[in-house]
């Protein structure tokens, strides 16, 4: 996970040999497969997320940290912050990168990537504490994140549920 921001950004065959490495690991991890499950089964079951969702929420957590702490100021400077009508909540509703990106090189760079993942998450998401932020990030990816039940739940409330899906990988 390592340093993922900087490399996830590399062309389309360093990314498919990372992700057959990445693969190889969940095997590995999971041990002897008698049942013949598929690489996508075992990480399911493990609760492991794909290489794609692991990029996005490594890339969510590093520009979550950047918006709401400003550092580091060379990466902060580029994004326009536009919060809602509520001014005292933590969440900032959308963001904007002041750069156009001219080359799909810098459409796939980490700022670009993690704006348009930020702007696709449910507002619900960002309105946890920091200690639950990455459990719920984590189970947003895995696809096991109820969007309306947790903003009931928040709010103390009930009501019907249904499930927030994470952006496909």
């Amino acid at each position: 996970v390592y340093g993922i921001n900087c490399y996830a950004g590399a062309g389309v065959v360093y990314m498919e040999k990372v992700r057959v490495a990445y693969d190889r690991c969940v095997r590995m991890t999971y041990g002897r497969n008698p049942e013949g499950k598929s690489t996508e089964q075992m990480r399911d079951e493990l609760e492991i997320l794909s290489l794609g969702n692991l990029v996005k929420m490594q890339d969510v957590l590093v520009f979550g940290k950047i918006i709401h702490t400003g550092r580091p100021e060379n990466l902060k400077r580029y994004i326009n912050t536009n919060r809602g009508r509520d001014t005292r909540s933590n969440s900032t509703r959308s963001v904007q990168i002041t750069t156009i990106p001219r080359t799909e090189k810098l459409r796939s760079s980490f700022l670009f990537r993690a704006s348009r993942t930020w702007n696709s998450l449910p507002e619900t998401l960002r309105d946890f504490s920091k200690s639950q932020y990455k459990e719920k990030l984590k189970l947003y990816f895995l696809g096991r994140f109820d969007v309306d039940a947790e903003r009931f739940d928040a709010a103390g409330r009930s009501g019907p549920t249904a499930a927030g899906s994470p952006p496909s990988s």
